[in-house]
C-alpha cells in the first residue's frame, strides 16, 4: 500500500471536519442583535399639551386590563391608551378608607399589554379637581404626570407635570420585552407612588412567549403607609386614613398588598382548573420593600427573570414572570 495514499474514509472525515470548521468560523461572527439600537424608534414626536379635558370614563383602550385577569394581546401595532388621574377614597383593608391618588380611577392603574415594536399613543388628563360624588374629603387638586419605565423618551418632554384640567399626549415605541412599572413622576415622587399612582406595562417579546397558557394574571405588589386623619374626618361613616409621611420616609409600611388590597386574593382568588397552565406576571412597585414572591404548594416550571425568555441586562427593571405547573391562588 502506498504510504501517501489517503483512505476514502479518512478523506470523508477530513471533508466533514473542514465543513464543521467553516461553520464554526461563520458562527464566530457577531449574531444578529435583537436589540440593535439602529433598528429602534428613538425619536418619538414631541408631546402635546392642551386644556382640552377628557370626560366620562377614566381609562380606555383595547390594550388595557382593568383587573388581575389579563386580556389577550391586541394585535394592532398601534395601541391608543388613555389613562386619566383622579383623587378618590379607596379601601385598602377592611374598614381602612384611604385618601388615594389614582391612575384610571383605581389602584393599581390599568395594566397595559403590548408587544416589542408596538407604538403606544398615550393621553392623560389631570382630573384631580373633579369632585367625587358623595365624598368631600379627597386631597386637594395638584400637579401630576406619567413616567413609563418601558419608554425610551425624553422625560423633560414626555413626563412633564400637568396642572388640573390639562391634557398631555405623547407616543413612543416599546423596544424591549419585560414587565415595567409606570408611575407619577411629579415630586415628591415617593409620595405619589405611595398614594397609589402606579401600574404595569407588559411588553411581550416580538415573537411571543414559547409556551401556551390557559389563563394569565398580573400581580402587583405594593405598600401603603396609612395613619388616621389628624382632623378625624370620616369617609362613608368610617374613619379616614391619609398618607403617613414619617412612616414612608422610614420605610415602615402599615400594609403590604397585592393588586391594591390587603389579603385581596383570599377574598377573590385567581381562578384556575386542575391541569390548566397559568402564567403569572409579577411586578413589585414598592415603593420601598423587596418582593420575595412565591406560591405555596407548587413549583414553577419556568421562571423568566425580567419577564423575558431571553433575559437582557440592557434595560433596568424590577420584575419577573412565572409559570406554575399546578396552579393555585396566592395572597
Amino acid at each position: 500500500m502506498n504510504a501517501f495514499r489517503t483512505p476514502t474514509r479518512l478523506v470523508r472525515s477530513l471533508a466533514a471536519a473542514a465543513l464543521l470548521l467553516a461553520g464554526c468560523d461563520q458562527g464566530a461572527r457577531p449574531p444578529s442583535d435583537p436589540y440593535d439600537v439602529g433598528k429602534m424608534d428613538l425619536k418619538p414626536a414631541p408631546a402635546k399639551l392642551s386644556s382640552e379635558r377628557h370626560k366620562g370614563v377614566f381609562a380606555e383602550g383595547g390594550s388595557l386590563s382593568m383587573g388581575a385577569e389579563l386580556k389577550r394581546l391586541d394585535p394592532s401595532p398601534v395601541k391608543t391608551v388613555r389613562v386619566d388621574t383622579m383623587h378618590k377614597i379607596i379601601e385598602i383593608a377592611p374598614g381602612v378608607k384611604f385618601s388615594a391618588w389614582t391612575f384610571g380611577d383605581q389602584v393599581p392603574g390599568p395594566t397595559i399589554r403590548v408587544r416589542v415594536g408596538d407604538k403606544i399613543k398615550f393621553s392623560m388628563t389631570n382630573r384631580s379637581d373633579e369632585p367625587v360624588p358623595g365624598v368631600q374629603v379627597t386631597a386637594a387638586p395638584m400637579m401630576h404626570s406619567m413616567d413609563f419605565h418601558a419608554a425610551m423618551a425624553s422625560p423633560q418632554d414626555k413626563y412633564r407635570s400637568i396642572a388640573p384640567g390639562q391634557t398631555i399626549e405623547f407616543e413612543f415605541t416599546v423596544n424591549y420585552p419585560g414587565i415595567f412599572m409606570y408611575h407619577c413622576g411629579t415630586p415628591m415622587i415617593l409620595e405619589h407612588i405611595a398614594s397609589g399612582m402606579y401600574g404595569a406595562v407588559i411588553v411581550e417579546p416580538r415573537a411571543g412567549y414559547p409556551t401556551k397558557v390557559d389563563r394569565e394574571y398580573v400581580i402587583v405588589q405594593s405598600e401603603f403607609y396609612a395613619k388616621p386623619d389628624p382632623g378625624k374626618r370620616k369617609a362613608g361613616g368610617a374613619p379616614l386614613y391619609v398618607l403617613d409621611g414619617d412612616r414612608l420616609r422610614a420605610s415602615q409600611p402599615t400594609h403590604t398588598v397585592f393588586n391594591g388590597m390587603h389579603n385581596g386574593m383570599v377574598k377573590t382568588p385567581l381562578a384556575a382548573k386542575p391541569g390548566e397552565r397559568v402564567r403569572l406576571h409579577v411586578l413589585n412597585v414598592g415603593p420601598s420593600k423587596t418582593s420575595s414572591f412565591h406560591v405555596v404548594g407548587t413549583i414553577f416550571d419556568r421562571v423568566w427573570i425580567e419577564a423575558t425568555p431571553t433575559t437582557s441586562s440592557a434595560a433596568c427593571r424590577q420584575s419577573c414572570s412565572v409559570h406554575p405547573t399546578a396552579p393555585r391562588s396566592s395572597s
